[in-house]
């Protein structure tokens, strides 16, 4: 499976990486703690997954 990072996807949606992360975030499918994001359950059902740095 091809994979897509936000930066990535804002671009390709033609919206700031800020609007797409509000998005996700109203959709529940991340939510942010200590400063890092995190996906949720909803989030890893849609197909999300997290990419360490």
């Amino acid at each position: 499976m091809k994979t897509i990072s936000t930066t990535a996807l804002s671009k390709e949606l033609g919206v700031s990486s800020k609007e797409l992360f509000d998005t996700l975030v109203e959709l529940k499918l991340i939510y942010r703690k200590e400063e890092k994001w995190h996906l949720t359950e909803k989030g890893k059902e849609y197909g999300g997954i997290v990419v360490p740095n």
